[in-house]
């Protein structure tokens, strides 16, 4: 636990992590639950709706995760520091 505690963005990924996955469950549980009603059938599309986009941002964080544990290449103007590989990841992957 100390190790991952070390690496860059694991506070940031546990917090994704433990934030989005409680409302995820509870919106996959409850939303196909609530599909199978006549009377509840929007709100659970909705509630499935706020599942995979929790699933999404825990799964962006996660591969945010993993780009940043990537070694530097001091040879690559986009990966030289923290700084630059921020910038590079704002610009070129959400884009």
């Amino acid at each position: 636990m100390t190790e991952f505690c070390a690496k860059p963005f694991a506070v940031t990924t546990s917090v994704a992590v433990s934030l989005n996955a409680v409302p995820m469950l509870l919106g996959l549980a409850f939303g196909v639950r609530a599909l199978g009603e006549t009377d509840c059938a929007q709100l659970g599309a909705w509630l499935l709706l706020q599942a995979v986009l929790s699933g999404g941002h825990v799964a962006m964080c996660l591969y945010c995760f993993r780009l940043m544990q990537k070694p530097y290449d001091l040879s690559e103007p986009n990966d030289r520091n923290f700084n630059a590989r921020i910038q590079h990841l704002v610009m070129q992957h959400v884009h």
